[in-house]
């Protein structure tokens, strides 16, 4: 097992890989949408995740996609208790074959609600798979959104840029979260913004326009 300040470059890694690999893309401002470019959202969830894929493996990851995870149990209405949830994308250390990376993107379409529940999952892998360093969510902000979805650009900026930092908090109360570094993703129309934490505290932050 590498030590912590390795994670810590590996995940300053992402964060610099992700900038080339998004710069100059026009899939999230709607002034775009006639030209090929422009993503809809059922194609957008695939590239996004292809994309980030390409970061693994130029660090020499194994990419596994669409993998479960036992988890810490999480308690839904009604009572019930799921103990398994997906990372839309893995990265996996080769000489160990353990998951070290995980990362879920949201589109545009998904509402706060949601993201807001997926904290909940995101808190619980670490305590049955140790081996998780890094844990990572992208979400969308943007004037894409689909009729039965009402939230406005300002409440879903304000989710990003407010309450979220709330959630990730959270995060670091269970003790088994402790070491665990966070990298946040913020997709904006014009840019995507990075923020990099630990222990509750931004670290790093980069911007990367498009």
């Amino acid at each position: 097992m590498k030590k912590q300040g390795d994670y810590t470059r590996i995940s300053e890694k992402i964060m610099s890989l992700a900038t080339p690999i998004f710069s100059n893309k026009k899939y999230f401002d709607k002034k775009y949408i006639n030209e090929p470019e422009y993503l809809q959202m059922y194609r957008l969830h695939s590239r996004i995740c292809g994309l980030l894929a390409e970061i693994g493996l130029s660090l020499n990851f194994i990419v596994d996609i669409n993998r479960r995870y036992t988890i810490a149990p999480v308690k839904k209405d009604g009572g019930r208790f799921q103990r398994q949830a997906e990372s839309d994308i893995s990265f996996i250390e080769k000489s160990s074959d353990l998951p070290i990376v995980l990362i879920d993107y949201e589109t545009s379409d998904a509402p706060i609600y949601k993201m807001q529940e997926k904290f909940k999952y995101l808190s619980s892998f670490k305590k049955e798979n140790e081996s998780i360093q890094i844990i990572s969510l992208f979400i969308t902000v943007t004037e894409v959104q689909h009729n039965w979805n009402k939230e406005t650009y300002k409440e879903r900026k304000s989710f990003a840029q407010k309450e979220i930092l709330r959630l990730i908090k959270k995060i670091y109360e269970k003790d088994y979260n402790h070491n665990l570094k966070f990298l946040l993703g913020v997709f904006y129309k014009d840019h995507l913004e990075l923020k990099l934490f630990q222990n509750k505290k931004e670290i790093k932050k980069r911007i990367c326009k498009y």
